[in-house]
């Protein structure tokens, strides 16, 4: 039937592409591992320049080391050093600890990130992912996909293993296929999971993740990035407006709130499910 060989090269697009997916990010680490950690004191000034950034004052690291015990390494920063306005030594870290986050690890920079460091070895020029505002959506949603996969798969694996199984054997003997089992079986079994995942996100909606907007953040992309909780950080603790950061934090809040009970209410309507009876 057409709409079964549809569904095979579908099915066949779909593994392609994880495949092409997987060899990515092994290269990625590969280059991790033997392109760029062997070489870290040659980054050391790079990595000054971004601390000094997000700290907001000069900082200087006498010597890096690596730490590579599992996929994720970790940098051991010795004798950190923190200057005043004036150049003074305000403040001296004997070792630092710091483990490598996704944008360190992703788009960094065009020095130091490892799809510009994979892309350079098939002689693509660098991309500064950061400094253009045009990607920041892109990397914020799709970094947040590859965060949370995991989770909502254990998620709804959990709520299929809840549905009886004379279920599907009840399917079978009337001869319905695994796509009308899907539908009529599956799906139904798994919709109060996932109208409560639907209500709990709508509710965060409004409650986007601060550290990583703030990570990515920078002067080139901030057309972009800036986003309620960065607007309420800056506002409050950098210019010492706490009543105009309260005012929006509330204000965030309330939103937050009402579009949570307007989306459970029109859930229940629906579908009968919703966070409370």
């Amino acid at each position: 039937m057409p709409w079964r060989r549809g569904l095979q090269l579908a099915w066949k697009a779909v593994v392609y592409a994880g495949l092409s997916f997987l060899c990515l990010v092994v290269l990625a680490w590969l280059t991790l591992q033997w392109g760029i950690l062997p070489h870290i004191e040659d980054w050391r000034p790079e990595i000054e320049r971004h601390a000094s950034r997000a700290v907001g004052v000069p900082v200087r690291i006498g010597h890096i080391s690596v730490r590579s015990s599992s996929w994720i390494p970790a940098l051991d920063l010795r004798d950190v050093v923190l200057r005043d306005a004036s150049g003074a030594e305000a403040l001296r870290l004997p070792r630092v600890s710091a483990a490598l986050s996704p944008q360190s690890l992703l788009v960094l920079s065009p020095r130091l990130g490892i799809v510009n460091e994979g892309l350079g070895f098939f002689g693509v020029p660098a991309i500064d992912f950061l400094g253009n505002p045009d990607y920041f959506r892109h990397i914020y949603v799709w970094s947040d996909v590859w965060q949370t996969t995991g989770y909502s798969a254990v998620i709804y694996l959990a709520a299929l293993s809840g549905i009886d199984p004379a279920l599907h054997e009840s399917a079978k003997i009337d001869g319905a296929s695994r796509i009308k089992r899907i539908l009529n079986v599956d799906l139904p079994g798994i919709m109060p999971t996932a109208v409560v995942m639907l209500i709990l996100g709508v509710g965060n909606m409004m409650a986007i993740g601060f550290e990583k907007a703030y990570l990515l953040q920078n002067n080139l992309n901030l057309a972009q990035s800036e986003i309620i909780p960065t607007y309420v950080y800056k506002t409050g603790l950098i210019n010492a407006d706490f009543s105009m950061a309260t005012a929006v934090g509330l204000f965030n809040s309330v939103v937050n709130l009402c579009l949570l009970l307007v989306v459970n209410f029109a859930a229940k309507r629906i579908t009968g499910n919703g966070l409370w009876r």
